[in-house]
């Protein structure tokens, strides 16, 4: 049957129902991934074609780059959706194409390839960070619950987490790319920029992921899509379901692992060099630091008491309490002043 006769054939609600099993199939991967896709879906269908996706014919979903532009255009003048939404609702149609493309429900889709001439750039402060302990939880119930190449996405998420690369440089990463060096193992990597940075990593984290090389038998150190660990994100979100108004992506892995060092140092250019940021004002605001500066030495004498730790009416106890309420920041620079007293007696 040719696309002109299954478009006088295809009756109303047959597009509704194909765009059903397609939210069906997503939300086999994610809920709040098929959800997200369901309401972009209803908004761009609101907007181009000016009907609800119950009423649409199969005239209607036979797509043109124009119809993508004129979305973008009407729904950036609301001013009601952060640029990341109105791309997330760009992908939500693009892949419900790519569905209907593989259905024989739609003619040429050539075009999608170029859609990301028209996507909005997002600021990479725009997301929030998880902490080390959010990462490493993650990463830890990816390896417990995803029976699919569940060591790899473990092993990438550890692997993000300590570089704070982003996730196609972490994707473009093969074996030949690393270089033992006695106790560590540097690596060379292409950033976003088509620069290169070497960094590198302990050669015991290294000699954990041989495992995968030794598996897997592939050049590359992650062979998985970026799709594949979005939806993985997803799934763990769906089952913790406690981030709030937290807006948690892939990306925030990389945002935990700079805030962890910054966080450890307080150097806001050591954590500028980590993520290989060209202008220390681009890392500020990612780490959302205001560079008030610190408070006087005379205005801090009307705030601080430094020496209550020696009052002899505080237990032990109470101290070790005191530390454990204290953030993972606080903890992690105690822990390291605590590191450098045990060399010393060693």
């Amino acid at each position: 049957m040719s696309m002109a006769e299954k478009v006088v054939n295809f009756g109303i609600g047959e597009v509704y129902a194909q765009i059903e099993q397609f939210i069906k199939n997503r939300s086999n991967r994610s809920k709040a991934t098929a959800e997200k896709y369901k309401r972009g879906i209803e908004l761009f269908f609101r907007i181009v074609k000016r009907k609800q996706i119950r009423h649409l014919t199969l005239n209607d979903v036979q797509l043109t780059f124009g119809d993508f532009e004129i979305f973008i255009n009407e729904i950036k003048e609301t001013k009601e959706f952060s640029n990341s939404t109105i791309n997330g609702h760009i992908t939500a149609v693009s892949e419900l194409l790519k569905y209907f493309k593989v259905k024989e429900l739609v003619n040429d889709i050539d075009f999608i390839q170029y859609l990301k001439e028209i996507r909005l750039p997002v600021e990479e402060n725009w997301y929030d960070p998880l902490t080390v302990e959010e990462i490493k939880e993650f990463a830890d119930w990816t390896l417990n619950n995803e029976k699919r190449m569940g060591d790899i996405k473990y092993h990438f998420i550890r692997f993000s987490l300590e570089t704070c690369l982003r996730l196609d440089e972490v994707m473009s990463l093969k074996w030949d790319d690393f270089n033992v060096e006695g106790e560590y193992v540097s690596f060379i990597v292409k950033t976003k920029n088509n620069n290169y940075r070497k960094l590198k990593i302990k050669r015991g984290h290294y000699n954990d992921l041989l495992q995968l090389k030794e598996k897997y038998k592939s050049d590359k150190v992650f062979k998985i899509g970026s799709t594949t660990m979005h939806d993985v994100l997803n799934r763990w979100k769906d089952y913790r379901g406690d981030f709030g108004n937290r807006y948690i992506v892939i990306h925030s892995i990389r945002k935990g692992g700079a805030l962890h060092h910054y966080n450890k140092t307080k150097d806001i250019l050591h954590v500028q060099k980590i993520l290989g940021h060209s202008d220390v004002s681009t890392t500020r605001i990612y780490l959302r630091v205001d560079d008030y500066g610190a408070i006087g030495a005379i205005s801090d004498e009307y705030e601080n008491n430094y020496d209550l730790f020696e009052d002899d009416s505080i237990s032990k106890e109470d101290l070790l309490n005191t530390l454990r309420e204290m953030d993972s920041g606080f903890k992690v620079a105690f822990n390291e002043k605590l590191k450098n007293i045990i060399k010393k007696i060693n």
